[in-house]
């Protein structure tokens, strides 16, 4: 295995030092662009973390149909999957629990108390994500409560443009192709309509996806929705958004949480938020945002579906969300304060009915000197009934050290509190473990970036310390799983990437290579198995290739290669996307085809869950 390491750490210092020999002096000069943050007011290329990005155009152009797969394509980032299509997911960041990781749209939280299974419940179709920012490692200073390994934030697509008023339709169907010669069929629809005038925009998005699934007993039906709507006055300077969304999904579970006594299982999960913001902006020199939001959660598991008499849980979950920023600019950077508050709420046949409540305040101070030197230093404080006051420091920083090339650096700490299932939950495969302690992470990252338009680069080392880290875990398959405070836990690792974005002959190519390589100090006996934590991604490796082979006709090609801690085989997946765009009496059209895992690589994500065989998708677009 330190072979590999070996290998991996030998490539990406290669790799650098070619990217270094390019000419950089016909640079591209572009805007800078920002992490998307009403607490702060950080370029993506000052940050001490590392930050990826997913744009719109690179959505577009993977082929893929829902979120959980996109993710997937970021280095550092592991997306579990139990089913095909999005329906049911875990991400995890940087060999953290699914639990560790917050999950935000347009800065608002998806974290649910009874489970982080949920989080991935993302009521945004893929057609309204404008982009997707993943920033690594603790993030309790900037983010609060459970960012402990790292933050996904997506931004849904807004349009202010009074004149653009557009109605989208898009038709997909899908087949999965096991080795078995049998067949499974699965088709979706997506709507998209938005218009409005120059003082208020609306907008509305709405996504089907069903079918038979991957495999036996993954049947699905799943239904998302979001509705916006953005007004803004000139006079005052302000505006108010309104933004909702629900998800709802019904399917097959087999083999998701019990394996291989859950054969016959089935879930329906019903997610729902809404959140109202106000901003004064002041002639843009500071700005004043309120929030107010709520997400309610309902889950309904029923272990054998032929006879729901047996077992079945339901649980019904609300949390309400207040939140006061303040952003101000001093000297050659920014101030931001605010106060959040929480209350979580769980009515449930298993889990009981209890109630928690949380109160946040944080302070960030960010500062540049002459364009060269970046540092933000800052704190979240927190108190609750479960977990006394908690206070979180950190800082990062960035510095140019030579042309487009910069150092970084950060220190940042978090905590996450134990979910309502950690504590509670029992049932036929699993005990609950009402003793649970909160984890709390220490996170230290260094590295270095390169950026001159048309080449970037990046290479970091980061080691990130959890103490009283909480994992379900068994002697043997034997044995139920029961969470547990495992022990203190070091992850440190190695990531780097390398992008590319020209024209040859007039055709644009975009390509990208990412990696991620770590390890961690525990010592286990033979026999342990972990759910989450001890089946970490080891070696990570993913390319990405997008061509424009002739006008509006495009090729894409991804590919990962994966090895875990506890399967020493590494494995690696291919998927492909042929697509064509044109337009016609005023009118945009298109229709691509996907093929997905084209390899038919046998693989598993979580143990004893197959994933998706070979898979076609066809679809058609239409812009009126």
């Amino acid at each position: 295995m330190k072979n590999k390491h070996c290998i991996f750490l030998i490539t990406a210092l290669y790799s650098f030092s070619v990217i270094a020999q390019f000419d950089t002096t016909e640079a591209i000069s572009l805007e800078p662009a920002f992490i998307t943050s009403p607490r702060t007011h950080t370029r993506i290329d000052e940050s001490g973390n590392t930050v990826s990005i997913i744009s719109r155009k690179q959505i577009e152009s993977l082929p893929y149909q829902d979120v959980a797969s996109v993710l997937n394509t970021i280095a550092g980032v592991d997306l579990r999957q139990r089913s095909a299509i999005g329906v049911q997911s875990d991400a995890s960041i940087r060999g953290g629990s699914f639990d560790q990781v917050l999950v935000l749209i347009d800065g608002i939280r998806m974290s649910d108390p009874q489970t982080g299974h949920h989080q991935m419940n993302i009521p945004v179709p893929l057609n309204s994500i404008e982009r997707i920012e993943i920033i690594k490692g603790p993030m309790g200073r900037r983010y609060g409560l459970n960012a402990l390994s790292g933050v996904i934030n997506i931004i849904t697509r807004k349009q202010y443009n009074s004149s653009y008023k557009n109605f989208t339709v898009e038709g997909i169907t899908n087949t999965f192709h096991p080795k078995d010669s049998s067949t499974r069929i699965n088709n979706g629809i997506r709507a998209n309509i938005q218009g409005g005038s120059d003082k208020i925009h609306a907008w509305a998005n709405f996504e089907y996806f069903g079918g038979e699934g991957s495999r036996y007993n993954t049947d699905f039906n799943s239904y998302r929705s979001i509705l916006g709507v953005n007004a803004f006055n000139k006079q005052t300077d302000a505006s108010l958004s309104i933004l909702g969304g629900s998800v709802n999904n019904k399917f097959g579970a087999s083999y998701f949480y019990a394996a291989p006594n859950d054969k016959e299982a089935i879930e329906t999960v019903n997610t729902q938020f809404l959140n109202l913001s106000y901003e004064f902006l002041k002639s843009r020199k500071s700005s004043l945002k309120v929030n107010f939001s709520n997400r309610w959660n309902f889950d309904h598991y029923v272990y054998i579906r032929q006879n729901p008499a047996i077992y079945q849980n339901k649980h019904s979950s609300k949390i309400q969300m207040q939140e006061i920023n303040y952003l101000l600019p001093i000297f050659n950077g920014e101030l931001g304060i605010g106060l959040e508050g929480r209350q979580e709420s769980i009515e449930s046949n298993n889990l009981g009915n209890h109630k928690r409540n949380f109160l946040g305040s944080y302070i960030d101070l960010s500062q540049r000197f002459w364009d060269i030197f970046y540092i933000s230093l800052g704190g979240y404080a927190m108190n609750s009934d479960v977990t006394g006051f908690k206070f979180y420091p950190g800082v990062d920083f960035s510095a140019k050290v030579y042309g487009n090339w910069k150092i970084y650096g950060s220190m940042g700490t978090g905590q996450r509190v134990p979910t309502y299932t950690d504590l509670y939950y029992n049932g036929p495969n699993n005990l609950s473990n009402p003793l649970l302690l909160s984890e709390y992470s220490l996170g230290k990252e260094f590295g270095v970036r390169n950026n001159s338009g048309k080449f970037s680069s990046h290479l970091s080392i980061y080691n990130t310390q959890t103490q009283n880290s909480i994992d379900w875990v068994r002697k043997d398959s034997g044995q139920i799983w029961m969470p547990q405070n495992y022990q203190n836990i070091i992850f440190t690792g190695i990531e780097g990437g390398i992008k590319f974005s020209d024209e040859f002959y007039g055709r644009k190519i975009d390509f990208s290579w990412d990696f991620n390589s770590m390890e961690n100090s525990i010592v286990t006996e033979d026999g342990w198995e972990s759910k989450a934590i001890l089946n970490f991604l080891q070696l990570q490796s993913i390319a990405y290739l997008n061509l424009e082979i002739f006008e509006g006709f495009s090729l894409n090609t991804t590919w990962r290669a994966i090895n875990r801690k506890q399967n020493s085989n590494t494995y690696s997946v291919i998927d492909v996307k042929l697509s064509y765009q044109n337009s016609f009496a005023e009118r945009d059209y298109s229709f691509y085809m996907n093929a997905t895992n084209i390899g038919n690589t046998q693989f598993e994500e979580i143990n004893s869950i197959p994933l998706p065989p070979l898979g076609l998708y066809f679809g058609v677009k239409l812009s009126i």
